[in-house]
């Protein structure tokens, strides 16, 4: 049986935490403030663009440009996703396992 686990470090005055889920093998890390902030991805930084439910309906890069833009129906079904990016978060901020094709 393969469990998800999470550790939090204090690294550089902010709060990061490392997930790893060993049945997808992924690595992902995370910068939280009040509320998630970045994502990891490899050597880039994504920061998450939200409303005002938490859901999440952009990632920007370090230099602002979008990597990743997305939209709901009013039940968090994904109408519509592009971009070179992807992410884990969704409607109202909820963490959902990502599939690779």
């Amino acid at each position: 049986m393969h469990h998800q686990f999470s550790r939090h470090a204090w690294r550089h005055r902010q709060w990061w935490r490392l997930n790893y889920n060993p049945s997808h093998g992924t690595n992902e890390q995370g910068l939280y403030g009040v509320n998630r902030i970045a994502q990891v991805n490899g050597p880039d930084i994504e920061y998450f663009l939200g409303d005002a439910l938490g859901t999440v309906r952009q990632l920007a890069d370090m230099t602002g440009t979008v990597t990743l833009a997305r939209n709901y129906d009013p039940y968090g079904q994904v109408l519509s996703s592009t971009g070179t990016s992807n992410t884990p978060y969704g409607f109202t901020g909820e963490y959902k396992t990502v599939t690779r094709d």
